[in-house]
């Protein structure tokens, strides 16, 4: 899933970063769309975005794994706005 609102760079579900192996690497407040602050954890994980290995950080919520916009900076993003519809990032000229 794609959020435009969320200024980090990844999100993951705790089963997910379990599954991984994942070792915390921080706990740091989230500013939620409620305005409220909620500490989370954080974890370092290497992505492959763009055909290159990218270390980005990468929080931990109960909800579906996230792409936010810091990993989309540098970036173009496509979106058909109808059910079924593609999704193209591709790298900006």
């Amino acid at each position: 899933m794609i959020d435009t609102g969320f200024t980090g760079s990844l999100t993951l579900t705790p089963d997910l970063t379990l599954e991984l192996g994942l070792d915390i690497g921080e706990i740091r407040p989230m500013i939620l769309a409620d305005g409220s602050m909620v500490p989370f954890p954080h974890y370092y994980v290497d992505v492959i975005w763009d055909g290159n290995i990218r270390r980005v950080r990468a929080s931990a919520l109960d909800s579906f794994p996230t792409i936010g916009t810091s990993l989309l900076d540098g970036c173009e993003l496509n979106i058909q706005f109808r059910e079924g519809g593609r999704v193209l990032i591709q790298a900006s000229a």
